[in-house]
């Protein structure tokens, strides 16, 4: 990857990805000339889920249920594991790796992806003041953080931006929203929303399967 000084400061430098889905914020420096084919099952179910997000959109609001938010929290960390998969559609396959772990005594869900070239994410969910919080720790150098959003349901979470650190979110290149779509115990799929000088600048999506062989959960 190019890195690109400003203010003193090295910053990751990261050419967009344009496919079916949108641009990819964290990109390759090389192709990836083989890919993984998904399944139209997980396809289709990430296309009504993304349907069903955009009629949503108007009526969001954070979710303050601290039943709600706990119920949500349970229902993600049964996706403990490792899960492989792609990441884009059609024109631009690239390989994924996905640990989920439960960790901290229960009270947090550590998500590490690793994608092509490669680039390595981390994001930690755990419920904060009766809200359900995503912190993701970008390749690009900053670290939004996410709330649940309403509506609540147990084959989708969606989460939007609430601020973050090395972050002017008017101005920086970042991620603003994500959804976890669960087809089944088995399939997911998960979405970046990236916005990029107050705007947004594209949706991808990662496909993914668990591997049978890994361990389901982990507290160290």
């Amino acid at each position: 990857m190019n890195l690109q000084k400003r203010g003193g400061a090295e910053r990751r430098k990261y050419k967009p990805i344009h496919n079916q889905w949108g641009a990819m914020h964290c990109t390759p420096s090389k192709q990836v000339r083989s890919f993984i084919r998904c399944g139209a099952a997980l396809l289709t179910i990430s296309a009504l889920g993304l349907a069903q997000q955009s009629s949503d959109n108007a009526n969001r609001t954070v979710v303050t249920s601290a039943g709600a938010a706990k119920g949500a929290f349970d229902q993600l960390a049964k996706l403990a594991g490792d899960w492989e998969g792609t990441i884009g559609h059609s024109r631009a396959l690239g390989p994924a790796h996905v640990n989920i772990a439960v960790t901290a005594k229960g009270t947090a869900i550590l998500q590490r992806t690793i994608i092509q070239d490669p680039v390595e994410m981390v994001s930690m969910i755990y419920l904060d003041r009766g809200r359900l919080v995503l912190r993701h720790f970008c390749a690009a150098g900053n670290q939004p953080t996410m709330v649940l959003m309403n509506p609540v349901s147990n084959k989708s979470a969606r989460f939007e931006l609430d601020g973050g650190g090395g972050l002017a979110a008017a101005s920086d290149l970042h991620m603003h929203a994500t959804d976890i779509i669960v087809e089944n115990q088995d399939r997911i799929a998960i979405t970046w929303t990236t916005y990029d000088g107050g705007r947004h600048a594209g949706v991808d999506t990662i496909f993914l399967t668990r591997r049978k062989t890994s361990m389901r959960n982990s507290s160290p």
